[in-house]
């Protein structure tokens, strides 16, 4: 995709010399990136930020689904439980917005809220399967990405606490990336818009897919999203009204999350995935910034899609979020291992990228014949998806 965008940009030998470039940079990038994770220790808990009393996130998220539950105000439980746990109140996004607590809170027990995020996931992998099914070229092709597929979906089904609110607005994302259909788009922005209400760390994904529907020539569905954007901006805010109607002062303040964590934070994060939490930490380092490549050649319209929202997560992890946030990734676990799938597309690109240089070279010396590009059966690809 970003191979491609410079070369439609430009005259013909300028954009053949731009895309050679970029290529190359790519192809150096890699083993860069890998050699530098594998210099760092990534380590990974599944329970973030314990507290100050031994309980941590997880146990404080139960705690306001059983006070909602048993009838009591959110903003006031919510309030008392980040006192009584040494838990922050400033700013409010320390706070976690209301719809998890009372949506959880209507299934009678931990089971049903367990079994209820494991139907969503398994809808959702469902969904995936028939899109991959659709452009896959080859049985064995489509077998790898639904492992792919589910070793990120996985971490719903079993590892991820259901109260933890990255977990469902992971899936939501993915489930409305995939239902998107170009002239079929409310299902989607009406599941990305649970997704941001669920987790405001989802409204970039709002932003995401109304930039692209824009580009792509679809005003109707970027106006879509960008109403979802301006409904869950308007929710967020009367949140931070309802935080601050029971701030008291005195009330502890959070550090901040710019803090610049760089490639290191990335890796910290994509460690949320069921596979590589089973094997070693140099895995990570190798597989992200080889699924990272892969995603620079997605082209169709899902692809596009699903590479800005990677991208733009990953890039926002090397500068936002401190070390113990790291279970953000969780927001794309999903979404990442399928730039594998990409790969053979990425490194066909890349050499056609060299290759078009080394011809117009050629092809500028009278004496050389010019010399037809190497054939060959095409790679599979996922250039339809």
């Amino acid at each position: 995709m970003v191979i491609d965008t410079i070369a439609n940009r430009f005259g013909p030998r300028l954009r053949r010399l731009a895309a050679a470039v970029l290529a190359i940079l790519l192809v150096v990038a890699v083993p860069i990136l890998i050699a530098a994770g594998l210099a760092m220790r990534t380590g990974i808990e599944v329970d973030p930020n314990p507290g100050s009393q031994g309980r941590n996130d997880v146990d404080l998220y139960q705690d306001m689904i059983a006070a909602v539950r048993s009838g009591q105000s959110y903003y006031v439980a919510v309030a008392n439980a980040h006192r009584a746990d040494g838990y922050p109140l400033h700013p409010f996004v320390t706070v976690r917005p209301p719809l998890s607590a009372y949506a959880l809170s209507i299934l009678p027990n931990e089971t049903w809220r367990e079994w209820g995020l494991m139907a969503l996931t398994l809808v959702t992998l469902a969904l995936w399967c028939r899109r991959l099914a659709d452009v896959a070229p080859n049985r064995v092709f489509f077998a790898l990405a639904v492992v792919l597929l589910s070793s990120g979906l996985g971490l719903t089904l079993s590892l991820v606490p259901y109260a933890l609110h990255e977990s469902w607005a992971a899936v939501l994302i993915a489930l409305s990336l995939v239902v998107r259909q170009p002239n079929r788009f409310l299902p989607s922005v009406a599941l990305g818009l649970v997704a941001a209400l669920w987790r405001e760390l989802s409204i970039p994904y709002l932003v995401a897919m109304a930039a692209m529907a824009w580009r792509d020539g679809q005003p109707r569905e970027a106006r879509a999203f960008a109403l979802a954007v301006v409904v869950a901006g308007a929710a967020l805010a009367a949140h931070a009204w309802a935080v601050s109607t029971v701030v008291v002062p005195g009330d502890a303040r959070s550090p901040g999350w710019l803090t610049i964590g760089g490639w290191q934070q990335v890796l910290r994060a994509t460690n949320y995935n069921a596979l590589l939490l089973l094997l070693p930490a140099w895995v990570v380092a190798v597989t992200t910034p080889l699924a990272l490549f892969g995603l620079t050649a997605a082209r169709g319209p899902v692809g596009r899609r699903l590479a800005l929202i990677v991208f733009g997560y990953a890039f926002a992890f090397m500068i936002l979020g401190r070390e113990n946030n790291h279970y953000w990734g969780v927001m794309i676990a999903p979404l990442l291992p399928l730039g594998l799938l990409y790969l053979p597309d990425a490194i066909d690109t890349c050499a056609k990228a060299v290759r078009g240089l080394s011809d117009d070279e050629r092809s500028a010396a009278p004496e050389a014949p010019s010399q037809a590009s190497p054939g060959g059966a095409p790679p599979a690809t996922l250039a339809c998806l």
